[in-house]
């Protein structure tokens, strides 16, 4: 037997399956979220000219890429 999915394309739809639809749309408005903060992060680090800030800054949007991975890996 021949089966064209996946064992991750599967569990993928397992998982949206038993997610309601409001606990989607959380997932769907968090990874928005961390996608402004990012752009936010990203905006200020071309902006400032302090490296202390800089590294910061730099380190809060690595942060946030962490947390946009973590939402994006529960839709599979």
């Amino acid at each position: 037997m021949n089966n064209s999915k996946s064992l991750s394309q599967t569990i993928t739809v397992e998982v949206i399956l038993f997610m309601t639809s409001k606990e989607l749309l959380y997932v769907e408005d968090a990874l928005g979220h961390e996608q402004y903060f990012q752009t936010k992060c990203n905006e200020i680090i071309s902006s400032v000219s302090d490296s202390e800030l800089k590294s910061s800054v730099q380190s809060m949007a690595g942060k946030h890429q962490e947390i946009f991975n973590s939402f994006l890996n529960l839709l599979g």
